[in-house]
């Protein structure tokens, strides 16, 4: 955490030091408090006007220093929570897709807002806290020492105890702060997902189920934040009770000092409001590093992610690809022990077409995904312009390669960036991938054309219209490589039987198409067809020469 403080050096010294020089502003007035008592007690008229102009101009000056000082501190905390969050998000962005789906989303929005938020009142605003507190405790510790040292010994004696509480309360304060933002995640997932189910649970009448859920999530959350709290109270509370009697122990020793001759009256009432520099600071401390140290476990989950934002992407680049993809014994599985595919061994040659198809389940989108570069643990090679796959960046392939997925995501804007995904191209460009994907008669009916904004995912658009948009943000980006999976699901059969016909006509560009919809005329125009059964391939060849050998495919166009 402290190096993004640091990060920004001048900012950082500045406000170290206006911190401090606030603090001597306080030693000052308590000078200032001493001083104005043994004037009105001596009856000087003369120097009580004079102390009165002074300390107009002091307060002044304390006003200011003190708005600079939070000022600026604000501005470096500002600085560097902004950086954190960039590094932390660009971490979760550099996480591969495999990553990044063994996390639930909501953890990573939970850590960007409500841990992120925990950090700003448990280590910025704390840290201000403990340089200022221990700037006080020395200038303190510095002006009792010269009127007697005995004020010293009894402050220092007694103000130990706070320390050794917040030691023994360490572990404790560690543990429920972790369960606290554990729970918070906990909620924010569990909000998210009742929120995204709303449809579903409106259609099948579970609104009471849903409520029931969220109530007990709800104390879950409550409940942590207030054994949290009950902790910081024990111990404030605990400490505040020592350093009280820290004040009218020293008070009375003062008393003592005055009525002995040693001091005056005056001076007792500065090193009075001087031991409260003492104390209240002490107790500041004591709290503060508690809630910087009950931050390591939190801290320790967002550098992890953050961590993601230092690794390299590969070095191996392509500009396109000019050889055919080439799979060599491949075999992969979300564990050792199951299998998904299985000794795959294929060739898509550039500039053709394929078909992959098969019952559901059989490994049809998983290839799809390692051709992707979605997953990198499997075994056997993929080879691309005589390199292996996993040798080539991550970024330089995917410059190559479109994907159209049944499961589209679409941002809240307008349908134009929806499709360029706010590059920029040609008016030419956009206007033939509308034409190719069969948006041109949607957009026309709008009011606002291209500038019509989508709401949340879509919601304003039919599952039709988003596969739309969909497949133009696909055809866009000229792919030397297109992959569809299911992207018809959500189109009627014109139209979907429109849309891959242009597509197939795409002149070198390697189209790999899954699909469940076996129209017999275009699986005519495929140059190969793959037929995927339980992880193999179990027969693969143009229409024609399948369907002489009568064998699987036959039996799937027959259902």
């Amino acid at each position: 955490m402290y190096k993004y403080l640091i990060k920004y050096k001048i900012l950082f010294i500045t406000s170290i030091c206006l911190i401090i020089t606030s603090s001597i502003f306080e030693i000052i007035k308590a000078f200032i408090f001493g001083r104005i008592f043994d004037i009105i007690t001596l009856k000087q008229f003369e120097q009580f006007k004079m102390f009165i102009f002074y300390t107009a101009l002091f307060l002044v000056l304390k006003f200011t220093i003190s708005f600079l000082r939070d000022y600026s501190y604000g501005v470096l905390t500002k600085k560097s929570l902004v950086l954190i969050k960039k590094s932390y998000f660009s971490g979760v962005l550099n996480k591969n897709l495999e990553d990044f789906g063994k996390e639930d989303s909501s953890k990573y929005l939970s850590s960007l807002t409500n841990d992120i938020n925990i950090l700003n009142n448990d280590f910025f605003k704390s840290l201000k806290e403990i340089v200022g507190s221990l700037s006080c405790f020395v200038f303190s510790i510095i002006v009792m020492w010269r009127v007697n040292v005995w004020y010293v010994v009894i402050s220092l004696s007694l103000s130990t105890i706070p320390f050794l509480i917040a030691m023994l309360m360490s572990k404790k304060q560690i543990t429920v702060k972790t369960n606290y933002s554990s729970q918070l995640s906990a909620f924010v997932s569990k909000t998210k997902e009742y929120l995204t189910g709303f449809e579903t649970i409106k259609n099948y009448g579970i609104e009471e189920k849903i409520k029931n859920s969220f109530n007990i999530q709800n104390n879950n959350l409550e409940q942590a934040f207030l054994a949290n709290n009950k902790v910081e109270y024990f111990i404030e509370n605990i400490t505040g009770f020592v350093l009280s009697s820290t004040f009218f122990t020293a008070m009375f020793f003062g008393g003592y000092l005055v009525i002995s001759g040693s001091i005056t009256l005056g001076t007792m009432m500065t090193v009075t409001q001087v031991m409260n520099y003492i104390i209240d600071p002490l107790d500041l401390f004591t709290v503060c590093t508690n809630k910087i140290r009950s931050l390591k476990t939190i801290w320790g989950n967002i550098t992890s992610i953050i961590d993601y934002s230092n690794v390299k992407d590969s070095s191996n680049k392509i500009d396109t690809i000019h050889t055919s993809i080439k799979l060599n014994n491949v075999s992969f599985g979300y564990s050792r022990t199951n299998k998904i595919l299985k000794n795959i061994n294929l060739e898509f040659e550039k500039g053709k077409k394929y078909a992959i198809v098969g019952e559901s389940g059989c490994g049809k989108s998983t290839l799809i995904k390692l051709i992707s570069k979605y997953y990198n643990n499997y075994e056997g090679d993929i080879i691309v312009n005589n390199m292996n796959l996993n040798t080539i960046s991550y970024s330089s392939w995917r410059e190559n390669f479109s994907i159209i997925t049944q499961n589209i995501f679409m941002f809240n804007d307008t349908i134009e960036n929806n499709i360029t995904l706010c590059s920029k191209f040609d008016k030419s460009d956009i206007e033939y991938v509308i034409n190719e994907s069969g948006l041109d008669e949607t957009i026309g009916e709008m009011k606002n054309g291209l500038n019509t904004m989508v709401k949340e995912n879509g919601y304003n658009l039919s599952g039709g219209q988003k596969q739309r948009i969909a497949i133009a943000r696909g055809l866009i980006r000229n792919p030397s490589l297109l992959i569809l999976d299911e992207m018809s699901s959500a189109l009627d059969s014109k139209t979907s039987y429109d849309i891959e016909s242009n597509i197939l006509n795409l002149n070198d560009v390697t189209v790999i198409v899954v699909t469940h919809k076996l129209n017999t005329d275009l699986l005519k125009k495929y140059d190969k067809i793959i037929v995927m059964d339980k992880g193999e391939i179990e027969e693969e060849g143009s229409f024609d020469e399948l369907v002489e050998c009568n064998g699987t495919l036959t039996k799937l166009l027959a259902y």
